[in-house]
This record gives C-alpha cells, sequence and structure tokens, in this order.
C-alpha cells in the first residue's frame, strides 16, 4: 500500500496546476485514470479490494457505493490533498467499475448533503472567500466537483483506449438536513456531522447481448487529411448471433465496423461505430481518407458499439 501512495501521491503532484478547485479536480481524476487496470492499482488497492470503515464503499455485481464526504476539507470544494491516496483510490475503483463492465452503459447518482451549521468559502483562490455561503450552496458546489471528476475520469479511460459504454449522470440531488443551528452550539457536534456527507453511486445495466457476428480480423487504417491516423475499419466476416454456426455474408453489402482512434498513440479511444455499407460506399467508398464531415456522420447516421 506504501508503494501505491508513492506513487499516487508523486503523479498527482506532477499533474496538478494549483490556480482552483476546478484544476485540484481535473488532476486527482487523472491520476487515477493512469492507474486504472494497472497491477499497482489492481494488486496493492486495498480500498478496492476489502472494503474499509475508512473506505466506505460498497461493491456489488452491477453496482458501486461510495461515500466521498470524508474527502473534503470544511468549507471547501475542492479535493482534500492531505487524502490524496484515500480519494485517487476511490476514484481508480470507479474506473476499475466501468473497465470490469466494458458491455455496459450506466448511470451515475451523486447526493451532496450538508447541515444547517453556517458555511463561509474556505476556497482559496475563491474571488469569495471567507465570505458566507448561502444555505445549501457548499454541497451544491461539492456536486459539481463530483461531475467534473467522473467526467474527467471517463475522458481520460477513453483516452487510454479502455472501452466505455455511455455514462449517463443524473442531477444531483442537493440537500440541507438535522437539526437548526443556534449560537454557542458545537459545528462538529454529531447531530450536524450525520447531515454532512457526499455519496457516489453508479449502476451498470445489464450486459448487452453478446454480438457474434465476426468481422474480418485484419482493419483497414484511414486518414484524416493531414494523413494522420484516425481510424480502422472492418468488414462483417459472418452474419450470426449464433456462436455455433458461421453465417457467411456477402461483405461488400453489410455493415462496416469503424474503430476511431488517437492519431498520437495509436490507441482506440472508445468510438466504435458499425455503419451501413451503402452509405458507407456512397460518402467514403475505396479510397482511405476521412474528412470531418465523413467523421460526423458516421457518429450521427452510425450505430455506436
Amino acid at each position: 500500500m506504501i508503494k501505491l501512495m508513492n506513487l499516487i501521491t508523486e503523479i498527482y503532484q506532477e499533474q496538478q496546476i494549483d490556480e482552483g478547485w476546478k484544476e485540484n479536480v481535473v488532476a486527482l481524476a487523472t491520476a487515477a485514470a493512469s492507474l486504472v487496470g494497472g497491477s499497482q492499482a489492481k494488486g496493492q488497492n486495498m480500498l478496492q479490494k476489502q472494503p474499509t470503515a475508512t473506505s466506505q464503499q460498497q461493491v456489488k455485481k452491477n453496482t458501486l457505493d461510495i461515500n466521498f464526504g470524508t474527502n473534503f476539507k470544511s468549507g471547501r470544494y475542492s479535493f482534500n490533498q492531505q487524502g490524496v491516496g484515500d480519494l485517487t483510490s476511490k476514484l481508480t475503483a470507479i474506473g476499475d467499475f466501468i473497465k470490469d463492465h466494458p458491455n455496459s452503459d450506466f448511470t451515475v447518482s451523486i447526493i451532496s448533503s450538508e447541515s444547517k451549521v453556517p458555511n463561509y468559502d474556505l476556497e482559496p483562490g475563491s474571488p469569495n472567500f471567507k465570505a458566507k455561503l448561502d444555505t445549501g450552496e457548499l454541497a451544491q458546489k461539492r456536486a459539481l466537483s463530483m461531475e467534473l471528476a467522473i467526467q474527467t475520469l471517463v475522458s481520460n479511460l477513453k483516452q487510454d483506449g479502455i472501452k466505455v459504454g455511455q455514462v449517463n449522470i443524473q442531477s444531483p440531488q442537493t440537500l440541507v438536513g438535522g437539526p437548526k443551528w443556534e449560537p454557542g452550539m458545537k459545528t462538529n457536534d454529531s447531530i450536524f456531522i450525520k447531515h454532512q456527507y457526499v455519496t457516489f453511486k453508479i449502476t451498470a445495466s445489464s450486459d448487452k447481448k453478446t454480438d457474434y457476428s465476426a468481422f474480418a480480423k485484419k482493419g483497414e487504417r484511414m486518414f484524416d487529411t493531414n494523413k494522420h491516423a484516425v481510424a480502422d475499419i472492418y468488414y462483417r466476416a459472418r452474419e450470426t448471433s449464433d456462436i455455433t454456426k458461421s453465417g457467411n455474408v456477402d461483405t461488400g453489402n453489410e455493415d462496416i465496423l469503424v474503430r476511431f482512434m488517437d492519431g498520437n498513440t495509436g490507441k482506440y479511444i472508445g468510438e466504435d461505430y458499425t455503419i451501413d455499407s451503402n452509405w458507407w460506399n456512397k460518402n467514403v467508398g475505396p479510397g482511405t481518407t476521412l474528412t470531418s464531415k465523413v467523421k460526423d456522420g458516421i457518429k450521427s447516421v452510425g450505430k455506436k458499439v
């Protein structure tokens, strides 16, 4: 675990841009994405392998629940830098959960709650630093941080070539609960603390039916107008939903699989589409160039897989 802590702290420090809360959130999510599926995260991430009271994490087959309440300091809505290891482990667990469900779409729900204790903006660099926050405002800001973290995490997973289904982030629910605050009361009283939390839940849809319709093993490389590799295409070799049947087809009249890639790294970005061959023949033909218009057309007309 010590090696993991050193690694994620180093990655975080290298990527952090100390200019504001958004940069803080993006840096942590980016660091976590770089650990998804790696031996360090898989082998030593104790929070993922055996959830503890510290992680407050519950994993079921198609659901992951995590409490992020301890990852925000009082009056702050950027992530607590003193808890980089714990936080990055939680974000990495989310990334691993997504990676472990490659044929699923996802629904994300976030609940951010605050008590009725008066809150002040203690976020360094905020134009309203030390100003009193409106009721519910701190909860809203923390929910926004969580949204940004998940969006960044998902984006980085795709850039790393990990297949990611549709991720639907529902509108966060913000709450203000507990007894009324009265002067002289202690802000750290349990009657207030229990209403201060940020919970995250991601649910994977039931895995989509496996499509045994086979495409050719070898793809044909496609390039943009600047000669940068942007996609591989695969022609269908057989058509069947029954693995015991060969289902040979006329490849000239069947869907084509298009897998978009990062031209710099050569990795697929998780943007895979099937497109009708008639549309392809009309708009692309036998060439190997994909214009911006054609790429937009594939994403608009094609079926994402």
